[in-house]
């Protein structure tokens, strides 16, 4: 007669973990989840401090080779949680790819602004740009508003741009000012008349400054 022992074995019967053992599996998988959680939440909070989004194709390659699961458990995990809620993805207008961001570092207006840099399409950059002024503060935009960063066009080749611009059916709704002191400023029919667009460039570029001079 076989012993238990033998039974055991040759019934080839299922192992099954201790409750201690399954605890602490269950309890070494979650840390293991908090840790790649962290790990992409720093790294996105740390690239928006600098300025920088991210896209999220990023974290299945070196260094950091995630599986796609893994991301999955990790984007679901940030929805979830409240204390993630400045991670957010904001989409590039032309492709409809999205990349990720934090709100505390790098709010959504200037995230489509640095998407619109990316594009490489100057004439798009400028009018995307000239129509969010209009619609949200509203402004008129000086021309020499371009040659910041994150823009960084030298003067004449904005006014080439703008040229081109002229000539486009999809542009036509961008229309531009010049006020007393000699700049052109730009704005988007959609959302401001010509003489609101005026009164405004008018006071943001000569007579507030004279005003403070008094």
């Amino acid at each position: 007669m076989k012993d238990v022992a033998e039974e055991s074995v040759d019934g080839a019967a299922p192992e099954t973990l201790e409750p201690e053992a399954e605890a602490a599996a269950e309890t070494a998988e979650a840390e293991e989840a908090r840790k790649l959680l962290e790990t992409v939440v720093d790294h996105i909070r740390r690239e928006s401090r600098a300025a920088h989004i991210t896209s999220p194709a990023v974290f299945a390659e070196e260094p950091f080779s995630f599986e796609e699961e893994q991301l999955d458990g990790v984007w679901d995990a940030i929805a979830a949680d409240p204390q993630y809620a400045d991670i957010v993805r904001t989409a590039d207008e032309k492709s409809g790819e999205e990349f990720l961001h934090s709100t505390k570092y790098l709010v959504v207006p200037y995230a489509r602004l640095l998407l619109r840099t990316q594009a490489d399409d100057p004439v798009f950059l400028i009018a995307s740009t000239v129509r969010d002024n209009s619609e949200i503060y509203p402004r008129a935009t000086p021309v020499t508003f371009f040659e910041l960063d994150p823009f960084n066009l030298p003067l004449e080749e904005i006014f080439a741009h703008i040229t081109v611009m002229d000539g486009l059916e999809e542009y036509s709704d961008i229309k531009r000012v010049t006020v007393t002191n000699g700049m052109v400023c730009l704005y988007s029919d959609r959302y401001l008349t010509e003489p609101r667009a005026m009164a405004i460039a008018q006071w943001a570029e000569v007579d507030s400054h004279l005003n403070s001079n008094q």
